[in-house]
């Protein structure tokens, strides 16, 4: 389920669910500022992580940085450059 009330907001809350697997709880948002920046912080179930982040998409490229906190493994970074022709 995804819920965009404003151009500038949207949350998302989901169930997701792997045959022979546990299901597990997820959900996040993200605000945008100036258009171009994108503020992101959500939870991924099963054990409980932390994950946030920041983007910022200027015409046809984007850049993020995401970070996840797990309780048993640690922290970890995630860096993304994307660019579309089109």
């Amino acid at each position: 389920m995804e819920v965009t009330p404003t151009s500038w907001y949207n949350l998302s809350i989901g169930i997701d669910k792997e045959e022979e697997k546990k299901g597990y709880f997820k959900a996040g948002q993200e605000i945008t500022i100036m258009d171009i920046i994108r503020l992101r912080t959500g939870l991924v179930g099963e054990p409980t992580s932390f994950v946030g982040g920041i983007g910022i998409e200027y015409k046809n490229a984007e850049f993020s940085v995401t970070y996840m906190n797990h309780p048993d493994l640690g922290g970890n970074a995630v860096v993304e450059i994307n660019y579309s022709p089109f």
